[in-house]
């Protein structure tokens, strides 16, 4: 079967047009006979009843020029078929892939639309560099700590109001912030454990910000990093604060014991001291159990067993180890996040030890910078947020394999990492992003802060989903 263009070509080269000469005098009006003109059932060129009238109207508008021959006429019109027609095709070509592009950009829309969304809610800028922020427990209230450029330390208490935030409480201090953790307070007290430039910790009573009630000479250089565990109702056994310093020395204390901490992990006689940038508790899931895993400035993770007061497990990741963090404190050891420098992170599966290749990881590149922060959602423990010293903020979701442990051929156990996904990213700041903290008592609601001097509030959606 053809097409209609293949049918007009084949008509436009027939050996006789069966219309005659119209006129041989230019000024001629006269029109063919009768018996010039085929039936139509005996043409194979275009219809007569479409062609007559043209020759007419033509005719009778340029009756002084001579007049031209049917069969040019009609080559006229089979050549105009032909253009209609492949107009036409381009056209309906063109129709359907925009109708295509419409369905699949919808497609995506919608698929995009399914994902979560980390939206700006509200930002406050401060008159000073920026280190921490955490929230206050069972509050719409944070805390953001740091230093102004006189030296001396800045410690302010925000409320999150009718999308504002409005300052409620402040104190300068003379030594500048530079961590806080709530990890060793209980509900009721909301006690705040902060660690300064000079090395110093204390403990503050937010309802008076006049004098701290526990403080201690706690290392002999900056405390770069602190976390806390046994208070809020997380994890069992006393209540600790662990701080990692400058001088290479970890330290682990009780709140409720003066001046001496419970326990210290420093290099051994000869080993160089590692500036230790990060420190974490974990596996506090009786009261017995509790251990405390410390990054370095070398690229060094140590894994501490606060039980038996030894080193369980160390590795080396070649970076510098910005951020450590177990997915939860509470429960036995499942995952450790662990981001460092040039554009890495890493996550740990922690539930199966080879005695010789360790735990089972998996690395990433994330956010083209260095990766400052790894903070897991509280209400999910496998949704996890990575912080960029680029600005950027990527939101990760971290997927189980089929089996957590494999036998070597040796017959020994050893673990199996899984997979990241990441689900959402944004950029927020031209500045490094210096902390964040997810709210522990509404889902999906955040602070961080950057080096811009700005607070951000930030809404993530739809993680009930994940």
């Amino acid at each position: 079967m053809l097409s209609p263009a293949s049918r007009c070509c084949q008509a436009g080269t027939a050996s006789q047009h069966p219309y005659n000469t119209l006129a041989s005098a230019p000024n001629s009006k006269a029109e063919p006979t009768a018996s010039d003109q085929p039936s139509v059932a005996a043409s194979e060129g275009p219809p007569e009843q479409l062609l007559q009238p043209l020759q007419k109207a033509w005719l009778a508008k340029n009756s002084t020029f001579p007049a031209l021959p049917a069969s040019a006429l009609s080559s006229s019109y089979q050549n105009w078929m032909i253009v209609t027609v492949k107009i036409f095709d381009k056209l309906l070509v063109s129709l359907t892939r925009l109708i295509l592009n419409c369905i699949s950009g919808f497609q995506e829309n919608q698929s995009a639309m399914d994902k979560p969304q980390i939206i700006l809610h509200v930002q406050k800028p401060v008159n000073y560099t920026l280190f921490d922020a955490k929230w206050i427990p069972c509050s719409a209230k944070f805390i953001a700590l740091g230093n102004y450029a006189r030296g001396t330390g800045a410690l302010q208490i925000f409320e999150v109001s009718h999308g504002d935030v409005k300052l409620v409480k402040e104190a300068e201090k003379s030594k500048s912030f530079k961590c806080g953790t709530f990890g060793a307070s209980t509900l009721q007290n909301r006690q705040f454990a902060t660690g300064d430039f000079t090395g110093k910790l204390q403990i503050w009573d937010l309802e008076t910000l006049d004098l701290p009630v526990y403080s201690v000479q706690g290392h002999k250089e900056i405390i770069n990093c602190i976390d806390g565990v046994g208070g809020l109702g997380i994890g069992e056994g006393a209540p600790e604060i662990v701080t990692g310093s400058r001088d290479g020395i970890v330290k682990v204390w009780d709140p409720r014991q003066k001046n001496d901490p419970v326990a210290t992990m420093e290099p051994g006689e000869g080993e160089t001291k590692r500036d230790c940038w990060t420190v974490a508790f974990g596996d506090a899931y009786t009261m017995q159990d509790r251990c405390v895993a410390a990054g370095y400035d070398n690229g060094d993770i140590k894994l501490f067993d606060l039980r038996s007061m030894s080193l369980r497990w160390e590795t080396n990741v070649k970076n510098g180890v910005c951020c450590l963090e177990f997915d939860r404190k509470d429960i036995k050891m499942n995952k450790l996040a662990a981001t460092t420098l040039e554009s890495k992170f890493h996550v740990f599966d922690m539930r199966t030890q080879h005695p010789t290749k360790g735990f089972a990881s998996l690395s990433e590149k994330a956010h083209k910078s260095t990766v400052w922060l790894a903070r897991h959602l509280p209400q999910n423990r496998d949704v996890f947020m990575t912080l960029g010293g680029n600005g950027s903020l990527h939101l990760w979701k971290y997927s189980y394999p089929s089996a957590r442990s494999k036998k070597d051929s040796d017959g020994v156990e050893s673990g199996v990492a899984g997979s990241v996904d990441l689900l959402q990213n944004v950029t927020l700041s031209t500045q490094p992003v210096s902390s964040f903290d997810w709210s522990p008592d509404k889902l999906g609601l955040s602070v961080c802060t950057a080096f811009d001097q700005t607070i951000r509030v930030i809404i993530t959606t739809k993680l009930n989903t994940l």
